[in-house]
């Protein structure tokens, strides 16, 4: 027997037991429950819903989550992954903020080095931030 268990409000199957025992199929929880069902593990394109096994398209990113009846965007997972690859973006040009940068870059190179990183930081009020707003570009 094949038993998959799965979150109840979004039916995500979240783990697969093979070749299982009649007491994992009673496993349940407040968040969780199990079903026997005939499902390859790892499989991301089938859900629970009312008790039924059902198939899904593709998840079409990281940032995209099942509400149960279609893929949503997950507003704060995908603010989080824009700040985390913004402050990336931020330390990776650290060393253009310091006294010894300009007098080696120049007046005009730092200034645009200083420019690129404010827009970073501004980055996450641009109009249609988190994903779609492009990044700034740096100095060339």
């Amino acid at each position: 027997m094949n038993v998959i268990i799965y979150h109840k409000r979004t039916g995500d199957i979240v783990g697969f037991r093979h070749n299982a025992s009649p007491q994992d199929l009673a496993f349940e929880t407040d968040d969780l429950a199990s079903m026997e069902a005939d499902v390859p593990a790892g499989s991301t394109h089938h859900y629970v819903k009312d008790g039924a096994l059902k198939s899904r398209p593709p998840r079409p990113g990281r940032e995209w989550v099942w509400d149960g009846q279609d893929w949503m965007i997950d507003q704060e997972y995908a603010a989080n992954a824009a700040r985390l690859r913004r402050d990336e973006l931020l330390a990776a040009c650290d060393w253009t903020d310091t006294l010894s940068a300009k007098s080696r870059l120049g007046d005009g190179v730092y200034a645009q080095w200083q420019a690129y990183r404010q827009a970073l930081r501004d980055w996450p009020d641009t109009p249609g931030w988190p994903l779609n707003a492009p990044l700034p570009t740096p100095p060339a």
